[in-house]
C-alpha cells in the first residue's frame, strides 16, 4: 500500500508541475517561435486583423487559463506537501520555479500582456494607430519573457525531481 506522506504528495505534485509548465512553455514557445515570425512582416491592417482573430480564439479557449492555473496549483501542492523537508534542495528548486513562474509568466501575462491585448482589441482592422509596430515589438518581448520564465520554471522542476532520485 502506498504511503501518503508529504514526500509522496511532493513527488506527485512535482511531476504534475513538470507536465503543466512543460505544456504551458510549449504553448508560449509556439507563439514566440512560430506565430510571431509569421506576423512580423505583415502590414498594420493585416497584423491587426490576425491579432483580433488570435484574441477571439485565446479568449474563449480554456487552454491558456487552465495551464496557468494548474501550473500554479501543482507546485503549490508540492510545496505544502514538502514543508517537512523545506531545507532540502528539491524543495528550494521547486520554490524557485514557482516564484519564477508566478512573476515571469503570471505577472507578465496579467500586468503586461493583458493590457496590451486590450489595446490590440480596441484597434480598427483597417486603421491601426501609427505606432502599431512598437506595440507589436512589446508584445513579442513580453511573450519571449513569458516563454523564458515558464521554461526556466520547467527546468527547475526537472532539476528538483532529479535531486529526489539521486
Amino acid at each position: 500500500m502506498l504511503d501518503m506522506s508529504g514526500t509522496l504528495v511532493f513527488r506527485i505534485a512535482l511531476m504534475a508541475s513538470i507536465v503543466m509548465t512543460g505544456l504551458f512553455s510549449g504553448m508560449t514557445l509556439a507563439i514566440t517561435l512560430l506565430f510571431y515570425p509569421s506576423v512580423r512582416k505583415l502590414s498594420g491592417p493585416e497584423f491587426t486583423s490576425i491579432c483580433h482573430r488570435f484574441l477571439r480564439i485565446s479568449d474563449i479557449g480554456p487552454a491558456n487559463y487552465t495551464l496557468i492555473i494548474l501550473s500554479m496549483l501543482s507546485p503549490t501542492i508540492a510545496l505544502v506537501g514538502g514543508l517537512n523537508e523545506s531545507e532540502s534542495l528539491p524543495f528550494t528548486l521547486t520554490l524557485a520555479g514557482w516564484i519564477v513562474f508566478l512573476v515571469g509568466s503570471v505577472g507578465v501575462s496579467r500586468f503586461l500582456l493583458e493590457p496590451l491585448y486590450d489595446k490590440f482589441a480596441s484597434w480598427s482592422d483597417q486603421s491601426p494607430p501609427g505606432n502599431w509596430e512598437s506595440y507589436r515589438k512589446r508584445w513579442y518581448w513580453f511573450t519571449q519573457l513569458q516563454s523564458f520564465s515558464s521554461t526556466c520554471a520547467f527546468v527547475l522542476y526537472i532539476a528538483a525531481l532529479d535531486q529526489l532520485f539521486m
